[in-house]
């Protein structure tokens, strides 16, 4: 889906210094990016909380009389790295721990650089395989090398070496992933964990380290592994820009204990270009200022350096698989690529099981799994670890009973880091509408279409643009397929009998630079598919700051003359839209938006909607949307003809948890019910997830709100007056279930018909973004 560069990104340049996190640069000179995404290293733990013997660690590393110390600046301080390829000779090395070292071969020579001083490090990456290769105390010539000891780490993997063994650190971890760069000082952020050293130890280790070097069996002395955090209330705005970038990410990442060495030593590259005044600043920093925090909640596996995300938990199951398609849930999005991990959620309120999931892979790939449900119990899904990595991929999810399905995507792929989330259709269709899209230079517009049939069906992508061309492009999609359009690329003048979706010769799309693309797509020979439209954003600023997040759509299956929106805000850092499509080719809407607040305020405003165009009405401003400074609104859309409407909504706001630029979208829905559910849910720190319910009516609807944390359910009660939008905060206790649960499932019922969404913004680096779905309406679980 992301296989080609998007046309036209922006390039920020300069620091990040709005505590938005981004992924840190790859190693210079290659594509190799240090551990996947979801690694600990590379883990925000900027909410995790304070470890219990935080002051006893402390006092050992008399950080009372301490101040930071950089152990590093131009040669011959620190560490050097030397890059490579596979045409660089290697050799065997004779190592003093063989049985705690890899045993290669190494790409070493004349030519590797090796660390100045006693412990002769050295570091190596092969650019062409990214895979990392260390030593201490290397020494040699020729075909002649020894060693203390050695490892090997693919950048790619989350495996930890075996337990008991040492690295070329004491801790058994790598050191590259944990050096200052200078690249990543220049280009404004470090977004890792950072190496450095304590006198003294304890003889014992923790997750992620592998191996101890203590000098004592004392509690009160930090183990290898221990992870240390500057506090955020410590004052970095009047240090330098580029020590500001080290100290945010001692606040967002920490210290990782790795080694024994002087107190308060951290490590970064050998490098001639580190300033003198910025190795001074950092000398200023008191060590006092930092706390011992306690990581184990991130640990999925203790094998293993993934962290949790929330995503995995699911059981394997023996069968029976359900016999009946009835509670069957669609996804044509789906990708597996580096940077992005994809979570299926699966929610049976009442319903113990086995659910069945069908994977469609481009090509024509396929792969089946079963899934254990307990009743009341969110299982999830980690798609990456079931169809493997760079995957485009579709699913059909099929419950044992009723229940619920949500997909969520976290993404940190360097161009963009952020979430979506979205329930799945429940029905195949033969037609699926969109409002929303643009391909100006700052967006990446997809169409991800699926094809669970046994034969190829084509389709057919009509597009409405504000220029007012219309072109159709008809794309074959392969049997039990999904196949991804780039919609950034081909023409608005040429309607293609055989289109090619992406890569090279891509010319299903409108190509780029138009601000407003509507899309129907239709299958002309009556098979249904499913088909979603990923979008996202190129570090545009819509006011408030630059935004990398994107948003997810399921088209309508058809236009209707009303839609319903639960969600919406124009409080400051807020930029909510509504986007209209007209696809009738003959008539005019006349569109009325009627507006309701918190307060049950109503406001009406009416737009003209030309045929086979499309309209966007900022909702922020007052001459078709509130103004600004609204904290809740609610909108319900109405036409004299029918229409299509989304809501894209994009923001840079802090929750209370860290900023969060982020984007998300819904379409509209036809009708209210009295029943929802969603299986995708948390109230762990830095998590803010919501529900805002839509109450047209002219009475005040009872509500009963049931979480689902695993345990006993948490019941809630309260009513919606009258013509009124509603918000929970489902992280505090009044409405909601409160802080603290990981994973949870909701239903939401009520006496009378509403509507109910779920937006959700999370500050965590491995759940960055903003996401928003509307509940599952249903008639029973």
């Amino acid at each position: 889906m992301r296989k080609a560069a998007l046309l036209g990104a922006i390039l920020i340049t300069g620091p990040l210094f709005n505590g938005i996190p981004a992924q840190a640069a790859p190693v210079p000179t290659t594509n190799c990016q240090v551990f996947p995404a979801d690694n600990v290293w590379n883990a925000d733990i900027s909410n995790l909380p304070v470890h219990p013997r935080s002051a006893q660690w402390l006092s050992s590393m008399a950080s009372g009389t301490t101040n930071l110390h950089p152990d590093f600046g131009g040669p011959p301080y620190g560490f050097p790295f030397n890059v490579v390829d596979n045409t660089h000779p290697t050799v065997s090395v004779s190592f003093q721990y063989a049985s705690e070292s890899d045993p290669g071969p190494y790409p070493v020579g004349s030519d590797t650089s090796i660390e100045n001083g006693s412990d002769r490090h050295a570091l190596i990456i092969n650019k062409n395989t990214c895979t990392l290769y260390e030593l201490f105390a290397l020494a040699g010539s020729g075909s002649t090398w020894t060693a203390g000891s050695g490892a090997v780490f693919p950048l790619g993997s989350n495996a930890l070496r075996p337990l008991g063994w040492t690295s070329a650190d004491a801790a058994g971890l790598p050191i590259f992933p944990g050096l200052v760069r200078w690249d990543e000082v220049q280009a404004g952020a470090i977004t890792h964990a950072i190496r450095f050293t304590a006198q003294q130890s304890d003889q014992s280790f923790l997750w992620p380290a592998r191996h101890q070097a203590g000098t004592a069996a004392n509690p009160s002395l930090p183990p290898m592994g221990a992870r240390f955090r500057l506090k955020a209330s410590y004052d970095v705005s009047h240090f330098s820009v580029q020590t500001q970038v080290i100290l945010l990410a001692m606040q967002h990442y920490g210290l990782i204990l790795a080694d024994n060495g002087s107190n308060w030593f951290f490590s970064g590259t050998d490098d001639s270009n580190w300033p003198d005044s910025l190795l001074s600043e950092l000398k200023t920093v008191p060590a006092s200022q930092f706390d011992a925090i306690d990581e184990s909640s991130l640990m999925i596996d203790p094998n293993s350096a993934a962290v949790s995300t929330g995503c995995g938990t699911a059981a394997v199951s023996s069968g029976p698989a359900p016999t009946s398609l009835s509670n069957t849930f669609y996804f044509a999005e789906g990708f597996t690529g580096n940077g992005f991990i994809e979570c299926l959620s699966l929610f049976t309120p009442k319903t113990s099981g086995t659910a069945q999931i069908d994977y469609y892979l481009t090509g024509g790939g396929h792969a089946t799994q079963l899934v254990a449900l307990q009743a009341g119990q969110v299982a999830s899904v980690k798609v990456n670890q079931v169809v493997g990595a760079n995957q485009e991929v579709s699913a059909r999810v099929t419950l044992p009973g009723p229940g619920i399905v949500e997909r969520i995507l976290h993404f940190n792929s360097g161009s963009w880091h952020g979430s979506t989330d979205a329930v799945g259709a429940t029905q195949l269709a033969t037609e699926w509408d969109f409002a929303e899209g643009s391909t100006l230079g700052f967006f990446g517009e997809y169409l991800t279409l699926q094809n669970p049939n046994a034969s190829a069906v084509p389709a057919t992508l009509t597009y409405m643009t504000d220029s007012g061309a219309h072109p159709a492009k008809t794309v074959t999609l392969a049997a039990n397929s999904r196949t991804t359009v780039e919609v950034f690329r081909g023409d608005t003048t040429s309607t293609l009998g055989s289109c090619t979706p992406n890569g090279p010769g891509s010319n299903c799309g409108v190509g780029a630079g138009i601000a407003g693309v509507s899309v129907r797509v239709t299958t002309p020979n009556g098979q249904p598919i499913v088909a979603e439209r990923p979008f996202y954003v190129n570090g545009f600023s819509f006011g408030s700051g630059p935004i990398r997040d994107g948003h997810v759509a399921f088209g309508a299956n058809a236009p209707a003359t009303q839609w319903n929106f639960a969600e919406g805000t124009t409080l400051p850092g807020f930029f909510e839209y509504l986007t209209l499509q007209n696809p009738g080719a003959t008539l005019p809407a006349q569109v009325t938006l009627r507006y309701v607040d918190g307060a049950s305020n109503a406001t009406l405003r009416t737009v003209t909607i030309n045929p086979l165009s499309r309209v966007t009405v900022e909702v922020f401003k007052p001459s078709l949307g509130v103004g600004p400074g609204i904290a809740g609104v609610s909108t319900q859309v109405t036409s004299t003809q029918p229409i299509v409407a989304e809501r894209p909504m994009y923001m840079v706001y802090d929750f209370g948890s860290g900023p969060v630029a982020g984007a998300h979208d819904v379409m509209g829905q036809t009708g209210l019910g009295t029943l929802f559910g969603f299986a995708a849910a948390s109230t762990a720190a830095g998590e803010n997830d919501f529900l805002t319910i839509q109450n047209p009516n002219s009475v005040a609807a009872n509500l009963t709100l049931t979480y689902y944390p695993g345990g006993s359910p948490v019941i809630r009660t309260f009513s919606v007056p009258a013509n009124t939008r509603n918000t929970v905060a489902v992280f505090q206790t009044a409405e909601g279930v409160g802080p603290g649960f990981t994973t949870l499932g909701i239903t939401v019922s009520s006496d009378q018909p509403v509507l109910v969404e779920k937006p959700t913004y999370s500050a965590n680096l491995n759940t960055y973004g903003a996401t928003d779905t509307a509940g599952f309406a249903t008639g029973s679980f």
